[in-house]
C-alpha cells in the first residue's frame, strides 16, 4: 500500500490508504483540523526560507516535489482555524506567499500574503517591525499583478514606518525606498524613477559601501530606467558597474552577477547588436545552468532570450531549437497554460509566422489567445498583443474576413 520511489528518497501511497485516512479524520471535525493545521505546518516548515535568503538548487527541487502536496493541502483550507494563529503558523502563511510567488502563482501569493498582514496585524500591531515587513510583502506581490498604485501606497505605509523605527539610513528604510522608485519605474515616471533610485542609492553608500550588494541593485534598478528611456549608453554603463561590482564581491558565478550579464546582454539586443548579445546571453546561460542547474526559471528565460536574438537574426532554425528548449523547460516547471510558457509559445508562433509558415502560427498563436483570453480577459495588453499578430497573421494568408472580425473584436476592447 505504500512504495518507496527508485528516483528518490520518497513514498507513494495507495489511493484506498488515503481515502480510509480522510473518512477516519471526517468522524471527528476537531480531530480532522487538528491534523489539518499539523500538515500546515509541517508543508511550510518543509518550505521555509529565511527573509533574504536565495532558494539554492537542491531547495528547488524539493519544493518541485512537494508542490502537488501543498496544493491538495489547500482543499481543507476551510479546515483551519485561522483566527488564533500561533507565531507559527503566521511564519507559515508568509512561506506559503514566498513559495506561490517564486513559481509565479500571483493570485495565491497575493491570498497568502493578506492573510498573513492580517495576521501580524493583530498578533503585533500596525507599527511592529514584523508587520512593517508584511505591509513591504503584500506591496510586492500586488506591485508582481501591476496594481501599482495600492502597491505604492503600500510601500509608502511601510517607509513610513521603518523612518520613525529604525531612522532614514536604516536597510529597511533604504529598502522601502527601492521598492517605491521600481513602483515608480513600473508606472513610467521615469524621473520620479531615477528620483527615488538616486536617493536610495545614496542611502545604501553611506552605510554600507559602493561595492555591497543592495547598493549594486540601485545600480542595477538604475541601468533599467535608463533602458526604457531609450537611452542605452547611460543603461549600458550603470550596467556594467554594477557586473563590476557582482563579480568583486560575489563572485563570477553568483547568482546576481549572471543576472548583470544578461542583462547587459539585453542592452545590446535593444540596440541590435545581436552577435554581442548572443555572446552575453550565452555567457548568463552557461553560468546560470551550472549554479542552479537547467531546468531553474533564470536558466530558462536566459535560454528563451537566445531564441528570441535568433529570431532577429533570421535564423528562424536556431530560432525555433532554443525556443522549444524554453517552452520544455517552462512546461516541466510551471506547466502548460502558464503565462512564461504562453510567452515562448507566442515567440514559436512569430518564428513560424516569419517562415511563413502560416498554419503553424495560427495554431500556436490560437493556443496563447485562448489562455490569454481565459485568464486575463481581452482588454490585457498581453491578450491585445496576440490579437494584434493574429490579425497580421491572418492579413498575410489572405484571410481579411477573420482579420476583420479579430479587429473590431479589439477596436471594442479599446472603446
Amino acid at each position: 500500500m505504500a512504495k518507496r520511489k527508485d528516483k528518490d528518497d520518497s513514498f507513494t501511497i495507495h489511493l484506498l490508504v488515503h481515502e480510509w485516512a480522510r473518512r477516519r479524520l471526517m468522524i471527528d471535525s476537531d480531530t480532522y483540523a487538528r491534523i489539518a493545521n499539523l500538515a500546515f505546518l509541517m508543508a511550510t516548515t518543509a518550505i521555509h526560507i529565511s527573509p533574504g535568503e536565495q532558494r539554492r538548487v537542491d531547495q528547488w527541487r524539493f519544493e518541485g516535489r512537494i508542490m502537488p502536496h501543498i496544493i491538495a493541502l489547500e482543499g481543507h483550507i476551510q479546515e483551519l482555524k485561522f483566527g488564533n494563529e500561533t507565531p507559527e503558523m503566521i511564519e507559515g502563511m508568509r512561506d506559503l506567499a514566498v513559495l506561490y510567488s517564486s513559481y509565479r502563482w500571483f493570485e495565491k501569493s497575493l491570498e497568502w500574503s493578506k492573510r498573513h498582514l492580517a495576521g501580524c496585524e493583530k498578533t503585533l500591531g500596525p507599527d511592529h517591525l514584523g508587520t512593517l515587513a508584511a505591509v513591504r510583502g503584500m506591496a510586492w506581490e500586488l506591485w508582481r499583478q501591476h496594481s501599482y498604485g495600492q502597491a505604492l501606497e503600500l510601500y509608502s505605509r511601510a517607509l513610513a514606518g521603518f523612518e520613525k523605527s529604525l531612522g532614514p539610513d536604516h536597510p529597511d528604510t533604504l529598502k522601502a525606498i527601492r521598492n517605491i522608485a521600481t513602483t515608480f519605474h513600473s508606472q513610467r515616471k521615469y524621473s520620479d524613477a531615477l528620483e527615488w533610485n538616486r536617493r536610495a542609492l545614496a542611502g545604501y553608500e553611506k552605510s554600507l559601501g559602493s561595492h555591497h550588494p543592495d547598493t549594486l541593485c540601485v545600480v542595477r534598478t538604475t541601468a533599467n530606467v535608463f533602458v526604457d528611456q531609450g537611452e542605452y549608453g547611460d543603461a549600458l554603463e550603470w550596467q556594467k558597474r554594477a557586473l563590476a561590482g557582482f563579480e568583486k564581491s560575489l563572485g563570477p558565478g553568483h547568482q546576481d552577477t549572471l543576472l548583470a550579464v544578461g542583462n547587459i546582454a539585453m542592452i545590446f539586443h535593444r540596440q541590435g547588436r545581436y552577435d554581442d548579445a548572443l555572446e552575453w546571453y550565452k555567457r548568463s546561460f552557461a553560468g546560470l545552468q551550472e549554479s542552479l542547474g537547467p531546468d531553474h526559471p533564470d536558466t530558462v528565460r536566459a535560454v528563451g532570450s537566445i531564441g528570441r536574438v535568433f529570431h532577429d537574426q533570421g535564423k528562424y532554425g536556431d530560432a525555433l531549437e532554443w525556443s522549444r528548449r524554453a517552452l520544455a523547460g517552462f512546461e516541466k516547471s510551471f506547466g502548460p497554460d502558464h503565462r512564461y510558457t504562453l510567452d515562448v509559445i507566442q515567440n514559436i508562433a512569430r518564428v513560424f509566422h516569419s517562415q511563413e509558415k502560416y498554419d503553424d502560427a495560427l495554431e500556436y498563436y490560437q493556443r496563447v489567445l485562448n489562455e490569454r483570453h481565459k485568464q486575463l480577459g481581452d482588454i490585457h495588453p498581453k491578450t491585445q498583443q496576440v490579437l494584434e499578430n493574429l490579425i497580421d497573421l491572418y492579413e498575410h494568408m489572405g484571410d481579411c474576413e477573420s482579420a476583420h472580425t479579430l479587429r473590431l473584436r479589439l477596436s471594442s476592447n479599446d472603446a
